[in-house]
């Protein structure tokens, strides 16, 4: 199967560039195994957007809850302090669960009208410790003052294109933790030899989930933590 071999390909890229993660994600099987079906699509509860029909008829909500739950909360595990930047952030569909758990959160999207429309559902569902930014991520924005600030978490959930512009000045050292969701195996294996070779990072865990059944496309995700 397609989704079998790019699953594969994680784990093989991965492996290539930066050594062998200390452990498979809990949950979500090893890159090198048949990934996991995330079952039938499902709506979770309490949370208010104003995505258009449009977009929800695209959005496969059972497994943004997923990601959501095991990966955002899960495995970058904010504590109460702490300050974490959530790059190529969207909707803010991570950095709103984030800011229920940490101090502050930072989001950062390319699209204005995302950043504004992020910003409505903070204040739609009462959250005030969410910032967020419009900026090019593709471009340098290291003197952007979201940018100079410290964080003790950063996730990352770029385009295929990945973040490879982003890595040239972040994370901070500041940094404990990097998660990064990748849609695209060979933008992550880029990626993740920069967090470990550059940025002084161990790849302590990845994995892959087939978040759409019946197509070709897996999303692989990779924990990094500061050695």
């Amino acid at each position: 199967m397609a989704t079998k071999s790019a699953a594969k390909r994680v784990a093989e890229a991965l492996l290539m560039r930066v050594g062998p993660a200390q452990a498979a994600l809990p949950g979500i099987a090893p890159p090198a195994t048949p990934v996991v079906r995330t079952g039938k699509p499902g709506r979770p509860k309490g949370r208010k957007n104003n995505r258009t029909l449009a977009e929800e008829a695209k959005l496969d909500v059972w497994s943004e809850k997923l990601i959501r739950e095991r990966v955002a909360l899960g495995l970058l595990d904010p504590q109460s302090t702490d300050r974490v930047l959530d790059l190529f952030c969207g909707l803010g569909n991570f950095t709103l669960p984030l800011a229920r758990r940490a101090a502050h959160v930072a989001g950062v999207e390319g699209e204005a009208g995302l950043v504004r429309r992020a910003g409505e559902n903070a204040r739609r569902n009462g959250i005030a410790n969410a910032q967020f930014f419009a900026a090019d991520l593709a471009a340098d924005q290291r003197d952007a003052p979201w940018a100079k600030a410290d964080y003790d978490l950063v996730l990352l959930d770029p385009p295929r294109s990945g973040a490879e512009a982003v890595l040239e000045y972040l994370p901070r050292k500041s940094a404990r933790r990097v998660v990064y969701v990748s849609c695209h195996p060979a933008s992550l294996a880029r990626d993740a030899a920069t967090l470990v070779s550059r940025h002084g990072f161990t790849l302590r865990a990845a994995g892959a989930m087939d978040m759409f059944p019946h197509t070709a496309h897996v999303e692989s995700i990779a924990v990094f933590d500061r050695k």
